[in-house]
């Protein structure tokens, strides 16, 4: 599955809380805790629905004044990061 194509969504069941510019998020079915910085903060805000790697590209060099290339680079980490933690799912 190629995942600049995809749909990103947030996983299933899980709960979290906002505290200042950082997110705290629970897996219940696992009982672990994640805590995401500002910039992986906004890219979780954006999840609210669905969305391509595309716009959250676009938003992100928008929002935090950088260039596409190393918006991309720290995109990628943190796609990877919840990917891999099982927070996010991609979808075709």
């Amino acid at each position: 599955m190629k995942k600049d194509s995809c749909f990103i969504i947030r996983g299933e069941d899980l709960e979290w809380k906002s505290i200042g510019e950082e997110t705290l998020i629970l897996n219940p079915k696992t009982g672990n805790f994640y805590q995401l910085n500002q910039t992986a903060t906004f890219i979780w805000n954006l999840l609210d629905k669905k969305r391509k790697k595309t716009h959250l590209l676009q938003k992100m060099t928008t929002e935090f004044d950088v260039k596409p290339e190393d918006a991309e680079k720290d995109l990628d980490k943190i796609l990877s990061y919840l990917h891999n933690k099982k927070l996010i799912i991609f979808q075709e």
